[in-house]
């Protein structure tokens, strides 16, 4: 029997994705049917990759579904759950596509081309509010200061001038500064 057969439970059905609150309307239609349950199209797949953001959690859980021999995932930290938005403007999902289409994409590749985020604000942005929220002063500092030495970031620098006011009032030790 193939593994998706007409009783088998879908991904907007609440009884496997009852954790999902969203796309509620989308419960209505009907995920019986043979394209209906996304992860089991990937049997016949040579390679299927999944991207997401781990930190959103719903998309997350999703992604698990997924888990397959011939599945790569990618996991895009910190970039938040519009990614596809994210990838346009990172100039990389057309990219992406293409090699995924030819059979070119592998982790290597996807890693040399994911170095562009070192230049997107968003992900900057998403980064150091993660170094924040883990109360990881030292290292917030390290990110802006690499950032606008590089970048013209005017929230960065001036998250690190609080940060180096913070640093002098001793509420934590500066990382050195680089030797010019």
């Amino acid at each position: 029997m193939p593994p998706c057969w007409p009783s088998s439970p879908k991904p907007l059905d609440p009884r496997v994705t009852e954790w999902d609150n969203r796309f509620r309307d989308f419960r209505r239609l009907d995920f019986t049917s043979r394209y209906g349950y996304a992860p089991d199209m990937l049997d016949a797949a040579a390679k299927a990759f999944v991207l997401c953001d781990p930190a959103e959690r719903m998309d997350a859980m999703h992604a698990a579904l997924f888990t397959r021999s011939n599945v790569t995932k990618f996991r895009l930290r910190q970039m938040g759950d519009a990614l596809q938005t994210e990838l346009l403007d990172l100039g990389l999902l057309y990219t992406l596509i293409e090699e995924a289409a030819a059979g070119t994409l592998d982790v290597q590749r996807f890693a040399t081309h994911f170095r562009a985020r070192r230049n997107h604000p968003a992900y900057l942005r998403n980064l150091l509010t993660e170094l924040d929220a883990q109360s990881r002063p030292y290292l917030a500092t390290l990110l802006c200061r690499n950032t606008v030495a590089r970048l013209n970031a005017p929230r960065i620098q001036r998250r690190l001038e609080m940060l180096e006011k913070a640093a002098e009032e001793g509420k934590f030790r500066a990382p050195p500064r680089a030797a010019d």
